[in-house]
């Protein structure tokens, strides 16, 4: 259903600009940083 609706295309928020498991890397020692 939902490709019917979007014609395929993809959602501006489905966007990343790097690598996610990189973005994901860096937001975990942000919150580790955090939590000390």
């Amino acid at each position: 259903v939902s490709e019917n609706i979007l014609e395929n295309k993809e959602l501006e928020f489905y966007k990343w600009e790097d690598d996610v498991p990189v973005l994901l890397k860096t937001l975990r020692e942000k919150l580790n940083k955090l939590g000390e």
